[in-house]
Parts: structure tokens; C-alpha cells; sequence
């Protein structure tokens, strides 16, 4: 954040605006206006969009922002105390800081929508990358232009399926699709544990159906087990319960696919005794992972994918335990995938 007062909430004079300038610790960070620019010149910003895709690096990610803003406004020179008061806030909660002075993520994402139409996507991608990186750092943009994202019928599916405003699991969705296209010419039925509401599972059966294969679909349906000693404490049992009559009525207009309801692995019995070229995983857990490896891995035929939707997640420790414990003593390796999956072709 910005701090533009004094320690006494007094306007900065010229013997202490460069202590007004100062970085503090970054447990307490107060992040300040830096030589080249004063708070008073965000509001009178001629060029934000210039000023936020500059390399001007003199300029810190959150300033830009507060330029961005108060110029893209109707009025920036009125709304410019109610954005200062956001970037100018002591998180601390300082009382030199009047509290009034607090604009909501709510009312910047007006801001911001409203002015945003008049940019390119270009533009638009730029200052997305800027936002992001003043709020998450960690996240990193990946290139401009990716043409997977123009994929409109594919968007039109995911959408079908997904939570309002959650798109956290689109690109899992979309690699798991191409995936399949690399198992096209082998023999083998698809099978999948832990398929919800059937977003991955449609997948597999578009794949399957026509080429005669099956598709073998395992869930509790209860919900997640109990989590065991790698699991780490962010799951607790019964969620992601849905009923199975949910995924048979997504899954209506296919003839090639089995459910069966039940604990992994007490069901996997009962499903045909084939080969198979694609499993995909996606229980959480250490131990209904394991069971899913154990079972069908042998069956997989050479050159068969394997996919754990949960393997590189922060929440699912056990799954990446079972999946690296299960491939350590065999040929195959485990490539830990950007969108967060665990990848392994079978030799």
C-alpha cells in the first residue's frame, strides 16, 4: 500500500515527505510513494494505460493501478480520495488512516469494466498481467495469444459443468481433451476415478464412443473418504458428494459408458476385464489413488496415458505421494504438469 501521511496523519512537508517515502518490513509493508511521483499526481494522470505497460520500473505495480483508475474515472479528481484511501490504508489498521476512505474490490471491478471496452485485448491482457502481479506475484502469466483460448464450443461444454465464475479447472479440462487424441490408436477402454458431476467424463466418452470403446466411471458418490495421514488436514470427508442420478443424466445421450457406485476400490471388480488406454484420477487422497494405480496399471497398454487431475496441488499432498511412491520403483516417470495434473505414459 501507499502512505502519503505522517506517522500523526499530517500531509507530508517537505522535512518529512522522504520518511513518508519510506518501505517497511514486508510482514507490515506499507508500500510508499517513491521520488518520481506524488500521490497528488495519480489524480491528474494524463496517460495511465501508458504509465501501466510501462517499464518505467520507478513505479510500483500498486501506483500504476491507482493512476489506472483515477484517470479511466469520470471524475478523477473526485474519486481520487476514495482510491487513496484504498492504496493508502495501514493494514495494521491504523487509526491516522481515515477508515471512510476505503474503496471495495466490488467498486474498482466497476471502475475497471467500464473503461475497459474502449482498450485492445492486448491492452487488456497487459493490464490484467500488471493487476495480478500487484495482488498475487506468485501467479505468472503465461504468453498473449493463446489460441486454446478462442476455442469457443470447448468454452460453451466447460460451462455446462462449472461453478458460477469458476474456471479453475479449464485448462485441466482442455488437456485431458487433447490428451485423449494421443491414445487414438491404440486399443483400450477409458476408465476415470472420482468423476462428480461428469465434466472429464463426457470428455472420455466423446472420445470413446466412436470408436466402440467403453468408458468406466468409479465414484462414492458419497463424497471423499477420510483423509489418512498424507492428506494433509484441507479435505474432509463427504465433499464433492453428488448423487449419481446427476452424472447419468449428463451422460444420457452416450451408450458406451458404466457407472459404478461405490468406494474405490470395492467396485473396480466389476468392471470388464479389458485393456485399457486412458485412466484419468481424480480422488484427492492418498489411498483411493493407490488403489486406482494398483489395479489398473498393469492392464494399461503401452503407450496408455495416466492422468491424476490432483498431482500438483498444494491441498492434495496425498495424491502426489501415492502417484511418486507408486512409479518409484518402475520404469515410468511422473511429469508434474503446469495446469497442476500428474502425467505418465505408460512403456
Amino acid at each position: 500500500m501507499i502512505d502519503d501521511r505522517s506517522p500523526g496523519g499530517v500531509p507530508p512537508t517537505p522535512d518529512n515527505e522522504q520518511s513518508a517515502r519510506r518501505r517497511v518490513a514486508p510482514d507490515d509493508t506499507i508500500y510508499t510513494v517513491p521520488q518520481s511521483i506524488l500521490v497528488s499526481d495519480l489524480a491528474r494522470a494524463v496517460d495511465p494505460l501508458a504509465l501501466l505497460t510501462s517499464a518505467n520500473r520507478e513505479l510500483t505495480d500498486k501506483e500504476i493501478l491507482a493512476a489506472k483508475i483515477l484517470a479511466q474515472s469520470g471524475s478523477p479528481l473526485a474519486i481520487g480520495e476514495q482510491i487513496a484511501g484504498l492504496f493508502l490504508r495501514d493494514p495494521r489498521g491504523s487509526e491516522s488512516v481515515s477508515k471512510a476512505q476505503v474503496v471495495t474490490i466490488e467498486a474498482l471491478a466497476e471502475i475497471l469494466a467500464a473503461v475497459a471496452p474502449t482498450w485492445t485485448e492486448f491492452e487488456r491482457y497487459q493490464v490484467a498481467e500488471r493487476l495480478s502481479f500487484a495482488v498475487y506475484p506468485k501467479f505468472k502469466f503465461s504468453e498473449f495469444g493463446r489460441v486454446w483460448l478462442n476455442d469457443e464450443s470447448f468454452k460453451e461444454y466447460y460451462k455446462r459443468y462449472m461453478d458460477y465464475g469458476n474456471w479453475h479447472s479449464y485448462d485441466r479440462k482442455y488437456l485431458v481433451d487433447q490428451m485423449l487424441k494421443l491414445v487414438e490408436h491404440l486399443d483400450g477402454d477409458f476408465v476415470e476415478a472420482g468423476c462428480y458431476r461428469g465434466a472429464t467424463a463426457e470428455l472420455l466418452c466423446v472420445a470413446a464412443q466412436p470408436k466402440g470403446r467403453r468408458v468406466h466411471l468409479f465414484d462414492s458418490f458419497e463424497g471423499l473418504s477420510v483423509p489418512g495421514e498424507f492428506d494433509g488436514s484441507y479435505w474432509a470427508p463427504g465433499v464433492f458428494s453428488v448423487s449419481v442420478d446427476e452424472i447419468s443424466k449428463n451422460l444420457s445421450r452416450f451408450d458406451c459408458c458404466n457407472i459404478y457406485k461405490g468406494w474405490i476400490p470395492d467396485r473396480f471388480k466389476d468392471a470388464p476385464d479389458n485393456p485399457i488406454a486412458f485412466v484419468h484420477i481424480d480422488v484427492d487422497l492418498y489411498q483411493p489413488t493407490w488403489d486406482t494405480l494398483e489395479y489398473f496399471f498393469e492392464r494399461v497398454v503401452s503407450g496408455g496415458i495416466i492422468i491424476c487431475d490432483d498431482y500438483g496441488t498444494d491441498s492434495c499432498p496425498g495424491a502426489k505421494r501415492a502417484v511418486d511412491d507408486f512409479f518409484a520403483p518402475r520404469k515410468e516417470n511422473v511429469a508434474s504438469l503446469p495446469t497442476g495434473q500428474g502425467l505418465v505414459i505408460k512403456i
